[in-house]
């Protein structure tokens, strides 16, 4: 009994548990990369809190300002387009085009290596057999050396 006492209390005993201590050498502790994770993201939360926190009157000044010059121009500019009727025109000439682009989707698709009938040779009794025809294949010749 002393001895399977002493061969646990080796596994188990003093503290430790040699078992979860060898598994963590082969699999991360899931608890403790959780707790690592979580202190990261606070010191990141931390260091931008430090940069950009408790700024003054001046930097929320410029910012205001740049912020409504910003907002006015692109405002402007959307206005002006939908005046000159440019949105209208836009729309009408990508509507007229969608024929055309469907036309090329499909062609495109039928290009595909996966599309049914894309390496039939049709009638060409030539292109037939040379498509069985074995090749030369460097990659396997220099395999077989």
């Amino acid at each position: 009994m002393a001895i399977l006492g002493s061969l646990l209390g080796g596994l188990f005993g003093a503290g430790r548990n040699v078992v979860t201590e060898t598994v963590e050498v082969f699999r991360p502790n899931a608890e403790a990369a959780d707790r690592r994770a979580a202190d990261a993201q606070a010191a990141a939360l931390a260091q931008m809190a430090a940069e950009f926190g408790g700024q003054g009157w001046f930097n929320r000044l410029v910012e205001a300002l740049m912020g409504a010059i910003v907002a006015f121009y692109f405002g402007a500019r959307e206005m002006a387009k939908m005046r000159a009727g440019g949105i209208a025109k836009e729309a009408a000439r990508i509507v007229a085009q969608a024929p055309q682009v469907v036309s090329n989707i499909r062609a495109l698709e039928a290009l595909r290596h996966d599309s049914p009938g894309a390496a039939d040779t049709g009638r060409d009794a030539a292109a037939s057999v040379e498509a069985v025809r074995p090749g030369r294949n460097p990659a396997l010749e220099e395999l077989l050396r």
